[in-house]
């Protein structure tokens, strides 16, 4: 307790309500007891005093010589200093008859740089240093239990060293105005005697100039008879222009026929690659299906590997066909946003995959944190996830106990932050430029036709994202990508 009373912590133990009406309480200092109609309110008014000034840390005499105080500082209003007392400082205190060590103070220096309030808590002394002279006003002021106590004023004047003087400026000044009157004499002396010499100067000049004019007149006729030269061969010069235009709008319409052309045999092309695709995809189904029949009969050991290695070929093949028909979809087809469901999404592609050599020695790994719904190309999606999570189950890390690969989705109102992690064999740093380039692939002994990754960053870029690599030999790959959220695309869906 505080304000006059035991410095304890009151405890249930040591407290008692006597039948009288009082209160004891204990402590070990021993006890207080009172009751509780004896507490009244004291209005106890609390005030500011200025107690010690220091000039560089050492206390101020009053009265001596070149002393700033002729009496205490608490009974002063103005002070004034020179300007070599650079260093100064003031202490104060809050006058409190209950418990003055309460008492919080704040000071602030108006006419300094900073002059809002600084709070310092119980601190009673402050120190400046180095003040640009000129008038101040240093105000103090108090807070003890929530109540303000008024604030204490004192003026300092900081006086100019002898050369920052009004008198000692208008002497400098009128020495300047002096000393600026006897150079331009000088000057104007100095002038008149150079007119004279550059005088004679121009006369020599001036006839050097007319003769030098008699040369001109002649060069100018010569250049006359030049310009007219050249205006023939100027006007010979626009014809010759006049036919290359003409050549060049021939050419331009020869340009743009072929161009149809070349245009119309793409587009024919990429219809032709679709339905061929389209058209192979049917027997390869129908043949895995049967495959897939013919497994579930009980077959000896040697047809059942070559069952097996048949099986592997055709889903090889069905692979290669399908990156064609997503290429080929990804080149024809215009960006057609929906809403995504993520999880519905990676569970289609995980039962197309389930029949791949080792889909089952992968764990596939979920982690989403779904701020937003998630517009964008379903198809386009699906052929990004589908390759990359094939990549993971193709190439796994056969000295790993545990292969995984962990889809890490972020989404938020502007794009989708997509992460493919996995732990297998990893890509060379060497290889790691021209994983996405057509056909490429990083070992000629792999799976794979080389046109997966290809396919992935057409699509990413059709969808205007951006895909980064992160990979490590026999320590995994991770695929980064980022992808805009076409919710304002699909408004009006």
């Amino acid at each position: 307790m505080n304000e006059g009373q035991q410095k304890l912590t009151p405890s249930r133990q040591a407290s008692k309500l006597l039948s009288t009406g009082e209160l004891v309480f204990g402590g070990t200092n021993g006890f207080k007891i009172f009751h509780p109609d004896s507490l009244k309110d004291i209005n106890n008014a609390s005030r500011i005093m200025f107690t010690n000034f220091e000039i560089f840390n050492q206390p101020v005499q009053i009265g001596a010589e070149n002393s700033p105080l002729n009496k205490h500082i608490n009974y002063v209003d103005t002070i004034t200093l020179p300007h070599n007392n650079s260093v100064f400082s003031i202490s104060y205190t809050g006058i409190n008859f209950i418990d003055p060590s309460m008492i919080k103070y704040r000071y602030r220096l108006l006419g300094f740089i900073d002059d809002s309030w600084q709070n310092v808590g119980i601190e009673r002394k402050v120190t400046y240093t180095n003040l640009q002279p000129g008038k101040y006003v240093f105000e103090v002021e108090g807070e003890i239990n929530a109540e303000k106590i008024s604030s204490r004023i004192l003026h300092i004047i900081i006086q100019p060293p002898w050369w920052a003087t009004t008198w000692f400026r208008l002497l400098a000044l009128s020495s300047l105005l002096l000393l600026l009157y006897g150079i331009y004499w000088y000057r104007l002396k100095r002038i008149r005697q150079q007119n004279k010499i550059l005088a004679i100067k121009v006369n020599e000049r001036t006839n050097r100039l007319q003769s030098a004019n008699a040369e001109l007149r002649q060069k100018n006729y010569f250049i006359q008879e030049q310009k007219e030269e050249i205006q023939a061969q100027a006007e010979e010069l626009e014809e010759y222009t006049k036919e290359i235009h003409l050549i060049n709008e021939r050419l331009e319409d020869a340009v743009v026929k072929r161009t149809a052309r070349l245009k119309k045999s793409n587009e024919e092309l990429d219809n032709f690659v679709y339905r061929v695709s389209h058209d192979i995809r049917a027997p390869l189904s129908s043949i895995l299906g049967l495959i897939a029949l013919i497994k579930m009969e009980t077959l000896p050991t040697k047809l059942e590997d070559y069952i097996n290695m048949v099986s592997q070929s055709i889903h090889k093949l069905d692979t290669f066909v399908k990156n064609i028909l997503d290429y080929s979809r990804n080149a024809r087809l215009k960006v057609q946003p929906e809403e995504i469901n993520f999880s519905h999404l990676l569970s289609g592609i995980e039962e197309e995959l389930k029949y791949m050599q080792n889909t089952g020695n992968l764990e596939l790994i979920r982690e989403f944190n779904i701020e937003e719904n998630f517009y964008n190309d379903p198809l386009r999606l699906q052929v990004i996830f589908r390759n990359l999570i094939s990549n993971a189950i193709k190439y796994q890390n056969p000295y790993e106990e545990h292969s995984y690969a962990k889809i890490k989705i972020s989404v938020n109102a502007q794009e989708l932050n997509l992460q493919i992690e996995d732990n297998g064999i990893g890509i060379r740093k060497e290889d790691q430029q021209k994983i996405f380039d057509m056909f490429f692939r990083s070992d000629n002994k792999t799976a794979g036709s080389g046109l997966g990754l290809y396919i992935v960053k057409e699509a990413i870029e059709k969808l205007g994202g951006e895909i980064l690599l992160d990979s490590q030999v026999h320590k995994g790959t991770t695929f980064i990508i980022k992808l805009p959220n076409l919710i304002n695309a699909c408004k009006t869906c």
